[in-house]
């Protein structure tokens, strides 16, 4: 069922992020246009922080202690996804400084978080580096969003995703190498975390 869950969500963010591409650059979208590697990004930020969380909390071969960071982790983004959605699509006061404050918050509660326990398992080692990546993916995503702030201005309204056009290739070849780096963790985590590591039941019925 992880497994199934796992890859049912996968196409369903492929998808979604297609559609949104498309959306936003073919029919004017709120926050204006946005470059490819961007919708990458974007995935793996739902991914990291909203849907990987849920996936390893309800992993029981995981201890108790790894999967209430998680949760833990998953509750503070989720609070944010209401607050920011309805500042951005009903309230349009959300201002994107208001998410970089959060992704400091964010970054150094992940570090505090860390201290809290002790990976003892194999399978808790894995989940403990992948959750420090979580944690730095929130510094790059206070950078990104710095830079745009600094770099994309609009005046048709407001802006919140760098469009795909040529004076913005330097910070989408640092895009598209965060892209890289992060399929190579996920692809070398997903096959130890879903197919290397079993539990002890499973185990002696092998």
């Amino acid at each position: 069922m992880l497994k199934i869950l796992y890859y049912l969500i996968i196409i369903t963010l492929t998808t979604s992020g297609a559609i949104f591409y498309n959306l936003q650059n073919s029919h004017h979208g709120l926050g204006g246009s946005i470059a490819l590697p961007k919708v990458f990004w974007l995935g793996y930020a739902l991914w990291f922080w909203y849907f990987l969380p849920l996936l390893i909390g309800i992993d029981n071969r995981i201890s108790s202690q790894w999967r209430r960071l998680y949760w833990i982790t998953w509750c503070n983004m989720a609070l944010r996804a209401v607050i920011e959605l309805a500042m951005m699509y009903f309230s349009h006061n959300w201002h994107p400084y208001y998410g970089i404050a959060h992704d400091f918050f964010s970054a150094f509660l992940i570090l505090a978080l860390i201290f809290t326990t002790t990976p003892e398992t194999e399978i808790d080692k894995a989940v403990s580096w992948n959750f420090r990546i979580m944690g730095v993916m929130f510094l790059i995503e206070a950078y990104f969003a710095y830079y745009m702030l600094s770099n994309v201005h609009s005046d048709t309204g407001a802006v919140y995703f760098v469009p795909g056009k040529p004076e913005y290739q330097g910070i989408m070849l640092i895009t598209w190498l965060v892209i890289m780096a992060l399929t190579t963790q996920q692809l070398i985590f997903a096959r130890k975390w879903l197919y290397e590591y079993q539990l002890p039941a499973e185990i002696n019925n092998n």
